[in-house]
């Protein structure tokens, strides 16, 4: 279900997660920690769930206004809640596409068919860009 169409939130409660991202190790690598949270962050999204992290003062302000409605806004990236607070989140373009129009990745593929078959279909004969006919 597309969240245009109910805006309605699954989980509530993960939707003012405050995640720090710890420094590198001394090696440059990712920390164990901020692994996880890109691999938490990915596996939401590939899932339909929406991980918006909010800056850490909008955090506490949400926490403290209790129970209530949260609104959240895919489109605009904004949550809002109470008296007119609000809070953006980041969201990677082609994540924030799916959420809006409810497909997976696969759907999204499965979206393109005819442009993907005419492509392969140029392809095949050496009429697409930078090929040769074959003989």
């Amino acid at each position: 279900m597309r969240f245009r169409e109910t805006g309605v939130v699954p989980n509530p409660s993960l939707a003012g997660s405050v995640v720090a991202n710890p420094p590198h190790d001394r090696l440059g690598k990712r920390s164990g920690a901020r692994l996880r949270t890109h691999l938490f962050v990915a596996n939401a999204l590939k899932n339909g769930l929406l991980p918006a992290v909010i800056d850490a003062d909008s955090h506490a302000r949400l926490r403290s206004a209790g129970s209530g409605a949260i609104e959240i806004d895919v489109e605009r990236q904004v949550l809002r809640w109470g008296d007119g607070h609000e809070a953006s989140f980041p969201l990677d373009p082609f994540a924030k596409h799916c959420l809006l129009e409810g497909v997976d990745e696969l759907g999204f593929l499965l979206g393109r068919t005819a442009a993907i078959e005419a492509f392969e279909a140029a392809r095949a004969s050496g009429a697409g860009p930078g090929r040769q006919a074959a003989p």
